[in-house]
C-alpha cells in the first residue's frame, strides 16, 4: 500500500506541475496542501466518526471498521471513475518510446545526482526536514490525548466526539487556512509570507498545552481549539509546499519535486516514530506536578520547544527563499 501510495503521489505531483502554469500553481497550492491534510484528518476524524456511529447502534467493532473500509474502497473507485472523465488531456503528457530498463536506471541515477547538486541543497533539506517537526510531534499524541479519560489527564472524548472535532470542525478550518494561504502567497510571494506561515504552523500547538493544564469538558470549546490549530496548520503548510515547487524547478522538476516530498514526509515520519517513546519516558520521570495523568502537560510543552526548529529552519533557508522567490517573480 505504501508503494502504491508513493507512486501515485509522484504521478499526481507531476501532473499538477504539467497541467498548471506557474501562476496557477501558486494560486492552487493552498488548496492542494489543504486537501492533502484533509485526507489525513478525514481518515482520523470522519472515518472514526462513522465507526463510532455504527458501534453506538450495536454493531460489533470489527464489523463497524470493515464497513468503514468498504465505504473507503467505494469512494476511491468513484473518484477514479470521475478522474478518468474530468482530468485534462495534456499534449505534452505522453510516454517516451524505446525506453529500456537500463535507460530508466541511468536516468534515475542522473536525476538523483542533479538533485543533490542543486544550489542551497543543504539549506533546502534542512527546511524540508525540520519545518513540520512540532506538528509531527504533536499530531501523534493528540488522538491519544483526546480519548484518554479526564482522570488520567486527557479530555475523555468518545469516538464520535473525536470524529466531529477532527473530521468536521478541523476540516473546515483546514480548508479556510489553506485557501487563505494560497491567496496570500499568490499575491504577496513566498518571501513575504514564510515567517508568518512558520508562526501559524508552529504556535497554535499551544492550544493543547492549555487543554492539558486546564482539561475541559465543554465540547464546543475543545472544537474551537482544534479549529484554531488546524487553521494554523492549513495556512502554514502552504509555505512548505510552495518552497518545494520553487526549489524543484529546472531540469527533471517532476522527479526533483518527488524527492522534495519524500524528504518532507521523512520530517513527519521519523519524529513521529519517536513520539510515543518520548511520551513514555516523560511519564517515567515522575517530575513534581508533571507525573501521572499530567504527563500530557509536559509533553505538549516539549512540543512548544520543538517549535523553535521551525524558525531555525526558516532562518537557514532564507538565502534560498530569497533566491527562488526572485527567480519566480
Amino acid at each position: 500500500m505504501a508503494f502504491f501510495s508513493a507512486t501515485h503521489d509522484i504521478a499526481a505531483d507531476g501532473f499538477y506541475m504539467l497541467a498548471l502554469s506557474e501562476k496557477q500553481q501558486a494560486d492552487f497550492v493552498g488548496i492542494r496542501s489543504t486537501f492533502y491534510k484533509v485526507a489525513t484528518v478525514v481518515g482520523q476524524g470522519g472515518l472514526t466518526l462513522l465507526a463510532g456511529w455504527l458501534e453506538m447502534r450495536g454493531m460489533h467493532t470489527s464489523w463497524a471498521w470493515a464497513i468503514v473500509f468498504y465505504v473507503l474502497t467505494a469512494l476511491f473507485f468513484s473518484i477514479w471513475l470521475w478522474h478518468t472523465q474530468t482530468l485534462p488531456k495534456l499534449a505534452d503528457d505522453h510516454p517516451v518510446g524505446g525506453t529500456t530498463v537500463s535507460d530508466i536506471l541511468r536516468n534515475f541515477g542522473m536525476t538523483f545526482v542533479t538533485f543533490f547538486k542543486k544550489k542551497y541543497i543543504g539549506a533546502a533539506l534542512t527546511f524540508m526536514l525540520l519545518f513540520r517537526l512540532p506538528e509531527s510531534m504533536c499530531a501523534k499524541m493528540v488522538a491519544i490525548f483526546m480519548k484518554t479519560p479526564l482522570s488520567d489527564g486527557g479530555l475523555g472524548l468518545s469516538l464520535t466526539e473525536i470524529g466531529i472535532a477532527n473530521g468536521t470542525v478541523g476540516v473546515i478550518a483546514l480548508l479556510v487556512g489553506g485557501v487563505l494561504g494560497g491567496i496570500a502567497i499568490g499575491h504577496g510571494g513566498l518571501r513575504r509570507w514564510v515567517w508568518p506561515m512558520a508562526a501559524s504552523l508552529a504556535l497554535p500547538c499551544i492550544v493543547y498545552c492549555l487543554l492539558a493544564i486546564w482539561p475541559q469538558t465543554d465540547f464546543s470549546l475543545i472544537c474551537v481549539a482544534v479549529g484554531f490549530e488546524q487553521f494554523g496548520y492549513g495556512f502554514g503548510l502552504t509555505a512548505l509546499m510552495m518552497y518545494m515547487i520553487y526549489f524543484a524547478r529546472g531540469e527533471s522538476e517532476t522527479s526533483h519535486y518527488a524527492f522534495c516530498i519524500a524528504f518532507s514526509m521523512a520530517g513527519i515520519m521519523l519524529p513521529g516514530m519517536a513520539a510515543g517513546w518520548i511520551f513514555e519516558k516523560m511519564a517515567s520521570w515522575g517530575l513534581p506536578g508533571f507525573s501521572g495523568g499530567n504527563v500530557f502537560e509536559i509533553y505538549f510543552w516539549f512540543v512548544m520547544v520543538c517549535c523553535l526548529t521551525t524558525f531555525v529552519a526558516c532562518g537557514i533557508a532564507m538565502p534560498s527563499i530569497r533566491k527562488i522567490s526572485n527567480q519566480n517573480n
